[in-house]
């Protein structure tokens, strides 16, 4: 993999921003990574994480994070593309979820879609999903 420039690190830094929200439970700082329009998408890993626009996003993020479990993301080797305003990102990850039954670990996996907007990269698109086995 090759080693990340200027604007690929500003990219990928997207997703450490996220991650450590999320483990902090900090659902206004989740929503600042995310694009602030009606056309922002996020499809979660689990049934119903879908959310189309901010009011839905928000209600996404806050049932997730309301869960009273802890989530942590060890993303693995994000592979980034950066073209002028637009970046994509692919990456594995593990998930460790923390809460009442103890932790366990989740595989996981991600695409995003970013956009340039006011000098920062912002998630325009987001899937989550978690690996299944082979059919």
């Amino acid at each position: 993999m090759a080693v990340p420039d200027g604007e690929d690190k500003e990219a990928l830094a997207v997703l450490e921003r996220l991650a450590a929200a999320i483990a902090r439970a900090d659902v206004p700082s989740v929503l600042a990574e995310f694009w602030d329009s009606e056309q922002v998408v996020m499809l979660g890993s689990e049934k119903g994480e879908e959310a189309y626009g901010t009011r839905q996003l928000e209600e996404l993020w806050t049932g997730v994070l309301s869960r009273g479990q802890a989530y942590r993301w060890l993303w693995r080797e994000p592979a980034v593309v950066v073209r002028e305003s637009l970046a994509w990102i692919a990456s594995d990850a593990v998930v460790r979820v923390t809460g009442g039954s103890g932790e366990r670990e989740v595989q996981y996996r991600a695409t995003l879609v970013l956009i340039r907007e006011q000098e920062r990269w912002v998630i325009a698109q987001y899937h989550g999903s978690e690996p299944a086995a082979a059919w």
